[in-house]
This record gives C-alpha cells, structure tokens and sequence, in this order.
C-alpha cells in the first residue's frame, strides 16, 4: 500500500512539472515581438534626430540672404567710389554761363550776354533767358566781362632784335580772366613767303611764384590782373628769309 502511495505521489509531482513549463513556440513568438519593438525604437546617433547642443536662431536660408545684401552693398560702394563726381564741375556750367559782353542802357538796366551780330540800328545779344535784340539808341555803354578762367593775352606788340641766328622777341602779356594762370609759354613760329615753318621756339613768361597743395611749385604764374614780361630765342639757319610770325600763348590751371 505505501508503495502504491509514493508511486502515485511521484506521477503527480511530474505532471505538475510538465504542465508549467512553456511551450517552444510561444516563447519564440514573444522573442519576435521584442525584437520588433527594439527595431521600431528611434536611433537618436543621428545628428538630424539629436537635440541641437546649441540652439540655433537662424537658418542656412537666413544667412544666405544676409550674405547676398552684404555683397549688394559691396558693389555699391565700389560703383561709388570708382565713378567720377562731375556734381560740382556741371552745376558751375550751369550756373556760370561764358559771359563775354556788358550792356548798359541809358534807364540804368545792365544786360549780360554775348553779342551775336550788330547792325547800324541794333544789337542781337544771347542772354540767359534767351537772344535780346536791343536799339542802339537805348544804349550808353558796352564793355567785354572778364573770362570766367584764366585768359592770358599780348599787352603789346613784341619788340624784335634779328642777329645773325638769331631772332629775338620780346613783351609783356597779362591774365584777364579770374582764375591763376601758371606755367605759362609764349610760342613764336617764323615763316617763309611759301608758308614754310623757317624756326620755332618758346620761353615762360617771369611771372609770380606759387606754391599748391600739391608741393608744385612754379615762378611762371600770373593771378588775375597780373602782368609778365617773356624773352623768346629762336635760333634761324643762315641766309633765312623770314616774311612773317605768328605767336600764341599755353598755360595750366591748378588748384
């Protein structure tokens, strides 16, 4: 009898065992299922999935457009900068007109221009507002404006000295206009009867002495009002038969 007991004892205990052990294939199931859900898990080692260490305020398009108005503005200055001011040179233009002549009419009225022609009767004259045709009877004065820039001119006939190579000129020529003439070069040219050229030379004119911002410094410059005398060389081959001269004056303006 006990050892029909412990038989049944021992079959019991063994269908217990084997009742609570798993089948093999719901475990592999679950492990399919796990290993799904590990697969399905975001991978933050990617930068664009990672939180930003720092944030960023601006976007690459952000930049972009700050770069492309820094280079507009580039070129602008360099437009700015390499383009000539002509601002001040053509507002003088403008304002100053070339005034050659002053008329003065007998009621007091003073008329600035440039006369066109003349008749016996009247004068045509072009103003700022337009041409004027004037009577002369209404007139009591003309006179010439002094030039706006320098204007050199001959005061005098030259005083001539013929050696035998040589021919020797000689004056004064004075500024008339409002502006410093410097280096200034008085040019004489002989010519034969045919209109050959026999000899040419020039000399500058003993003027002031000017010193400008540039550090050019010259003693062949006459201001305004002012006169200088000039001595011209021109040496001549033997047995020349000089008929004529002519002569003409060069100078520079600076500031």
């Amino acid at each position: 009898m006990k050892i029909l007991i412990q038989i049944t004892t021992i079959l019991f205990l063994c269908s217990s065992c084997s009742s609570t052990k798993p089948e093999p294939e719901i475990i592999e199931e679950d492990n399919k299922i796990k290993r799904t859900q590990e697969n399905n898990k975001p991978n933050n080692l990617f930068i664009e999935d990672a939180e930003p260490f720092y944030p960023i305020k601006e976007t690459v398009e952000d930049i972009q457009n700050q770069v492309n108005e820094l280079r507009s503005r580039m070129i602008d200055y360099e437009e700015r900068i390499a383009s000539p001011n002509l601002s001040n040179s053509i507002s003088k233009l403008v304002q100053i007109p070339q005034l050659q002549n002053e008329i003065s009419m007998n009621n007091g009225t003073l008329i600035q221009g440039t006369i066109l022609s003349e008749t016996i009767e009247s004068i045509i004259i072009q103003t700022q507002i337009g041409q004027l045709t004037i009577d002369k009877a209404d007139i009591s004065n003309i006179k010439e404006i002094a030039s706006i820039d320098a204007n050199v001119v001959f005061t005098n006939e030259p005083e001539e000295k013929i050696n035998t190579n040589y021919h020797i000129y000689s004056g004064t020529v004075q500024n008339q206009g409002l502006e410093t003439a410097s280096f200034i070069r008085v040019i004489f040219k002989l010519w034969s009867s045919e209109t050959d050229l026999i000899a040419i030379d020039s000399a500058f004119v003993d003027g002031s002495q000017i010193i400008y911002h540039s550090g050019i410094n010259t003693d062949t410059a006459l201001k305004p009002g002012e006169s200088g005398e000039y001595v011209v060389n021109i040496k001549t081959p033997v047995n020349s038969n000089v008929q004529y001269i002519t002569r003409d004056i060069h100078w520079e303006l600076y500031k």
